[in-house]
């Protein structure tokens, strides 16, 4: 892996060493994983979810979105949407929006460096 490659992954969170290591050391299966992402709906569903206050819905897709960014080891997504997850899960709706704009910002991150990937 380049250096420039690192540097973007490490940007969005990724454990390089661990990453590399759920993905067998292969570059080229992390990088098609994460190409793959970009069609995963989970991200959209939650927003939709959020904007319509339907929070059991967006805790479903919350979750989901949290595994998946975990697994790709995305992990300023992962992190930024644990934290919905869990005020989610306690059933808190109050002052949430801060949280939904730091998933926005760090899943935009991830897309943008994920579309610089060779």
């Amino acid at each position: 892996m380049n250096a420039q490659t690192r540097s973007m992954l490490e940007a969005c969170g990724v454990d390089i060493d661990v990453t590399m290591e759920r993905f067998m050391g292969k570059e080229e299966l992390l990088f098609k994983f994460l190409k793959k992402f970009v069609n995963d709906e989970s991200y959209a569903k939650l927003i939709a979810s959020i904007d319509a206050k339907e929070f059991e819905s967006a805790f479903s897709h919350a979750h989901t979105l949290k595994g998946v960014s975990a697994n790709l080891g995305l992990g300023n997504l992962n992190d930024s949407t644990q934290k919905l997850v869990e005020k989610l899960r306690a059933k808190d709706y109050n002052d949430y929006e801060g949280m939904v704009e730091d998933i926005k910002k760090d899943y935009a991150e991830a897309m943008d460096m994920i579309g610089k990937l060779d």
